[in-house]
């Protein structure tokens, strides 16, 4: 709903993703799932930018929310340091440009994401193989 997106931006400002300064094109994530009963409301819900909503959705990534902050846990427990200055290479799953790979077990999908969608020779959009996506998620 159009309102809760304005209190959503009025709240978050941007992406609240530590060291993330993304204010355009968020998403409104719910912390507990829609589909798990989490309701649409203000307190259920965080903005984070496509990049790191795919993180939370495919990377293994979690978010639980304690009184008004938002604390970031990688696939294998440890905790996204909320002062950016804290964040160090190799502390994210991800590589500047690349889609999410695996780092290890259980840190996620071992496959790649296409990076970009673009035309191929014939002129027509590529599409990704959806179906090969959804079967390794649910593996």
């Amino acid at each position: 709903p159009p309102a809760l997106r304005r209190a959503l931006k009025r709240r978050d400002g941007g992406c609240r993703f530590p060291g993330c300064t993304h204010t355009k094109f968020v998403d409104g994530h719910h912390i507990e799932h829609w589909a798990d009963g989490g309701a649409t409301r203000l307190d259920n819900l965080v903005s984070v930018c496509r990049h790191h909503h795919r993180l939370v959705h495919e990377g293994g990534y979690t978010v639980v929310k304690r009184d008004a902050d938002f604390l970031f846990f990688r696939a294998d427990g440890v905790q996204v340091p909320e002062i950016n200055d804290q964040l160090q290479p190799g502390m994210l799953d991800t590589e500047p440009g690349q889609g999410l790979i695996a780092v290890g077990p259980g840190a996620g999908p071992a496959w790649r994401l296409p990076a970009k969608r673009g035309l191929n020779r014939t002129g027509s959009r590529q599409r990704a193989e959806w179906e090969t996506y959804i079967n390794a998620m649910q593996r």
